[in-house]
């Protein structure tokens, strides 16, 4: 397996790949077109920009690796709101959120990619009464979060392979082992990343990790 050293290089590359994209320059940009949209009264366009405002603080600022898991869902949330946008009436997106669990801590940008992937690689807009549904609960000392959809699902042995991490696709196994090794530097063992799927029918991506009242921090070499 890859060192913790080598994760951790990998983190660092994730920020310096973050930090050349500019957030002021591209605040700036939004908040211009966000007078002009005001000026002529687009509302629907004014909703498209608040979202991707919401989008982009999370996802570009770089000094934080941890957040709130009512920060995570906001994310998601903005990502969907323009995805709605886009593909008006087409899928339904449901929340199955416990409230009881929103301050406490995630690591950021997991339920993202993974809801992403519905679009991507589940196909799920051309689906006939599409779902993907949202859920975050606690179980004892776990969180759970996990995204399903009733898109095309993945074959079984594209799903063994990104299981073992030999999948190679576009969309790095379908952005999954970004997300693993992520969980590996704060959770160790703790962390579990779990894809199921039916071909032709649905998939279910679930993450577990320990209930952080407090920010968690990488695992120092073991």
């Amino acid at each position: 397996g890859i060192t913790r050293a080598g994760l951790k290089e990998k983190e660092q590359a994730f920020k310096a790949l973050q930090a050349q994209v500019n957030p002021h320059f591209i605040y700036n940009s939004l908040s211009l077109i966000r007078w002009r949209a005001l000026d002529v009264q687009d509302s629907e366009q004014i909703v498209i920009i608040d979202a991707l405002t919401t989008f982009y603080r999370l996802a570009l600022n770089n000094k934080i690796s941890v957040i709130r898991i009512r920060e995570e869902l906001e994310h998601v949330k903005a990502y969907l709101d323009i995805q709605q946008l886009r593909y008006p009436d087409r899928i339904q997106i449901e929340w199955d959120i416990d409230s009881s669990v929103l301050d406490f801590y995630t690591i950021k940008t997991v339920l993202q990619p993974i809801v992403e992937n519905c679009y991507l690689h589940g196909a799920i807009t051309r689906r006939k009464n599409a779902v993907i549904r949202i859920s975050v609960s606690r179980e004892g000392g776990n969180i759970r979060m996990s995204v399903y959809d009733n898109g095309q699902g993945i074959p079984g042995d594209i799903l063994s392979a990104i299981e073992e991490g030999t999948h190679v696709g576009k969309g790095n196994g379908f952005g999954t082992s970004n997300i693993k090794e992520r969980l590996a530097l704060y959770f160790g063992e703790n962390g579990t990343f779990t894809m199921e799927s039916a071909a032709g029918e649905w998939t279910l991506v679930s993450i577990v990790f320990p209930v952080c009242p407090e920010q968690p921090i990488i695992r120092r070499e073991q």
